[in-house]
């Protein structure tokens, strides 16, 4: 995963970054959201496979910003 990081330019160590092939639950993308927030930071990067790191690509771009949103809105 660190190629990955480096080629995307993401200067985050690797538990700051969270890698989904495609966007999960809202409850499951807010749990994400609330631990990148409770380590001060780090990023959600769609379209790559969790674990090689391989691009997948997304079905729908769109709707994975509105749940990601949503799930965003969500949190207390």
């Amino acid at each position: 995963m660190t190629d990955i990081l480096h080629t995307l330019s993401l200067d985050l160590p690797k538990e700051q970054v969270i890698l989904l092939a495609g966007p999960p639950a809202q409850s499951k993308l807010a749990e994400h959201l609330v631990g990148l927030a409770n380590a001060a930071g780090g990023a959600l990067v769609f379209g790559l496979d969790p674990k090689s790191g391989a691009p997948v690509g997304l079905a729908d771009p769109e709707e994975t910003l509105d749940r990601t949103l949503k799930a965003a809105l969500s949190i207390e």
